[in-house]
């Protein structure tokens, strides 16, 4: 039995590239490829018809995943549909939902290629990403934090602040 990748895709705007990673892999590995789409109600829609169309309520097979069984190394997720049956995932996307389901795979022993939990939750805050960058001499641009909340009581430092760092400065929210 082949292994096969299951390519997890969050969010229709990522299903094209979805599919040209499954060929890719088809064509170019000795693994099995299939495209999974994660609709934001939670269901998942696996299916050749994916591979063809946009129309995501075209698919078949649906499936609201409620338990995950281990069948010797290949993981079955069951619910209220198809079961779906893979190896290894690969999520395409770039929703906080993604930080939710690497967690939700990597619990049950599922490897993820790509991120891990620990690396998606990092990335995902800015402020906390660039003390850990200067912590390691990463180089970087002058940066400086304002918090809002603390703005009304400390209007002048938050302006020396500003001031420091020179102009133009260009102002981003975390």
């Amino acid at each position: 039995m082949k292994v096969c990748l299951a390519v997890l895709c969050v969010g229709q705007a990522y299903l094209a590239s979805s599919r040209e990673m499954v060929n890719a892999v088809r064509k170019c590995s000795n693994l099995d490829a299939m495209l999974c789409y994660i609709h934001d109600d939670g269901m998942w829609y696996a299916n050749e018809q994916l591979m063809k169309t946009d129309d995501i309520m075209l698919t078949v097979s649906r499936l609201r995943p409620v338990r995950i069984e281990k069948k010797e190394y290949r993981y079955c997720f069951r619910g209220n549909g198809h079961p779906l049956e893979f190896d290894v995932a690969c999520i395409v996307s770039d929703k906080p939902v993604s930080t939710d389901l690497i967690g939700h795979l990597q619990y049950y022993g599922i490897p993820v290629l790509g991120s891990t939990l620990h690396s998606e939750t990092m990335v995902s805050d800015q402020l906390f990403m660039k003390h850990v960058l200067a912590a390691n001499k990463v180089p970087m641009a002058p940066w400086t934090s304002l918090n809002l909340v603390h703005l009304q009581e400390d209007e002048k430092e938050h302006l020396r602040k500003v001031k420091r760092l020179g102009y133009p400065i260009w102002v981003k929210a975390t």
